[in-house]
């Protein structure tokens, strides 16, 4: 059974699904080069078929995320839509209206009529797919992206945060006996958490549902005693749905937020909105917890982008195991409408949908190393070839040289996890500052590490309930003190570090990369950072990667099995060896 995944709002992409595994799973933002790339994914869609290697006559079903249209979340903030602007002015007047199940509900149903459905389907006709057609809400997109590729067993929970998405904001699902979703809570999109995390963004001078990863960096850095009371006052829960006290959402509810934080110190206000974050996730899992018996917990949405709640979650009284989806926030509504279909369809058959665990990532485009080679002749660089380049860049990396590792298939998903890649040593604990003034970058979270799965359990705390998630960097650990102290530019003030655990079975070179590095150095991990410069995507092609290598962004650029050097770069002439 193969089955195509749309998702055409914000952060779009495409993914073909066949007998519930992921053969293949793009965003647009890598094509267009536009991050977060908010419309129909064009792109995506033409190169997904070469990806499967199928063509759009094999596709079976088709599914869409999200049962009402989308909106890019920007607008809640800057050029709203109509709809948007009908929407934060009936919340801001009508709360009790605007923030109940009812209200939800009717959204849903309401806002389902203007879909851009005939528009759609008329260029998946011209493609050649002419599959039946189903619509997926947003929620149980997310639910299914989670749990269908956790590999978990049936008792588990499924909970999904983010700002909203077809009227909610949450939902908190339980796996029947024959694996199939059951939604046994939702909170209406009013009362969401992450958007007033997205709010406490926007206040402080970033681009909300871009930058919350520098709120909980910055988070650290602040004394959440001095904003704490406000927090837990706004953001509370009750059962299984999050409540909030702010009246109001989108515009008028940033305002008054921004109001209320007057006089307070910016890194005060991170740390007491992110104490309280993870303090409500964390209470509505655990009432979720004590009510279902589960001990095993599956996350996505964008909510559960803040590695350091879901570091708390790991650790709460009866968690088993955790995972969070890969590409968590919208960006894998297309994969997760997929699977929810191929669920759906098992389960009407008498089928059971038993979840298959996502090892890796790797699911987008690769290059020949005769395409890569005809690039960089293309644009006059210097280049030579090595059969162990893993050994190489190793080398290079132990000499305090800046890496950018381009090698293999592309990555799904917010994170670079080695294959387009910036690499350098954990060493130097001042790296923070100057490598993000050399990638314009303005980041309060250290760089993370990619490390030797085998090492985990001697490098970080509590390792084994967030195993799962550490392969994708999706989870903070707390770092032994011995690794803190050898690599500092990867643990953060509050000593934790965000992992990517790598084995050889998910990605040979890239272990063998690393497995020299710590024969090199005694250091079973490396800095990895993602290979783009500032606010664009994660590179895609080779012509990419070489625009970001011209920029200076790196001092070596490994891109298949060649090596180039940049012509400012001092010692190890490694060409002319």
């Amino acid at each position: 059974m193969i089955i195509l995944g749309v998702h055409y709002s914000h952060d779009a992409g495409a993914a073909i699904i066949k007998d519930g595994k992921i053969i293949a799973a793009v965003n647009e933002e890598r094509y267009v080069r536009e991050k977060l790339y908010s419309g129909f994914p064009y792109n995506s869609l033409r190169e997904i078929f070469n990806l499967a290697g199928i063509t759009p006559n094999d596709v079976d079903y088709v599914a869409f995320a999200n049962k009402t249209p989308g909106s890019g979340p920007q607008k809640s903030f800057d050029k709203p839509s109509l709809r948007k602007y009908i929407m934060d002015n009936l919340a801001n007047a009508t709360p009790w209206l605007v923030g109940s199940n009812v209200f939800a509900k009717q959204y849903r149903v309401f806002y389902s009529f203007f879909r851009k459905g005939r528009s759609v389907l008329n260029y998946l006709r011209e493609l050649g797919v002419d599959a039946p057609v189903y619509y997926v809400d947003h929620h149980m997109c997310h639910a299914a992206s989670a749990y269908y590729t956790s590999g978990f067993p049936r008792d588990s929970l499924v909970v999904t945060t983010d700002g909203s998405g077809d009227g909610l904001c949450s939902t908190v699902s339980v796996v029947d006996d024959n694996y199939g979703l059951k939604t046994v809570a939702i909170t209406p999109f009013f009362h969401s958490p992450a958007s007033i995390y997205a709010y406490v963004t926007h206040n402080l001078g970033f681009v909300p549902n871009r930058h919350e990863g520098k709120i909980t960096g910055l988070a650290a850095y602040g004394n959440p005693n001095e904003t704490y009371d406000i927090f837990r006052n706004i953001m509370q829960v009750k059962g299984l749905q999050y409540k909030t006290k702010l009246i109001g959402c989108g515009r008028p509810a940033s305002r008054k937020l921004h109001l209320i934080m007057q006089n307070k110190k910016r890194e005060d206000i991170a740390a007491g909105v992110q104490k309280r974050f993870e303090e409500v996730c964390c209470e509505l899992i655990s009432n979720a917890l004590k009510k279902y018996q589960a001990s095993n917990i599956a996350l996505a949405g964008g909510g559960f982008a803040n590695v350091k709640a879901n570091q708390r979650i790991a650790e709460l009284e009866g968690v088993k195991k955790v995972f969070i989806h890969p590409n968590m926030g919208d960006g894998g509504l297309g994969v997760g409408a997929a699977l929810f279909l191929w669920a759906k369809l098992m389960l009407d058959k008498g089928s059971e949908p038993k979840p298959i665990v996502i090892d890796n990532v790797y699911y987008g485009p690769e290059y020949s190393n005769e395409f890569i080679e005809e690039k960089l002749t293309k644009h006059n660089l210097s280049f030579k070839y090595f059969d162990d380049i893993e050994n190489e860049v190793a080398h290079l990396i132990n000499d305090g040289k800046i890496i950018g590792r381009f090698n293999g298939k592309m990555e799904y998903g917010p994170r670079a996890l080695g294959n387009r890649s910036i690499l350098a040593s954990p060493k130097d604990k001042t790296i923070n500052d100057w490598l993000n003034k050399r990638l314009r970058r303005s980041e309060f979270m250290p760089f993370a590490p990619s490390a030797l799965f085998e090492y985990s359990n001697e490098i970080y705390k509590n390792f084994d309930s967030g195993s799962l998630a550490a392969q994708f960097m999706t989870i903070t650990f707390d770092v032994h003190k011995k690794w803190a102290d050898l690599g500092p530019a990867v643990v953060h003030i509050d000593n934790t570090a965000r992992p990517q655990t790598v084995t050889k079975q998910q990605n040979k070179s890239y272990y063998l990369t690393l497995k020299a590095y710590n024969d090199l150095s005694g250091i079973p991990f490396f800095v990895n950072t993602s290979f783009n410069m500032h606010e664009e995507p994660i590179v895609c092609s080779p012509e990419d990667a070489i625009k970001a290598f011209k920029e200076g962004s790196v001092d070596f650029l490994a891109i298949g099995n060649y090596l180039c050097q940049f012509p400012k770069s001092k010692k190890l002439n490694v060409l002319t060896n």
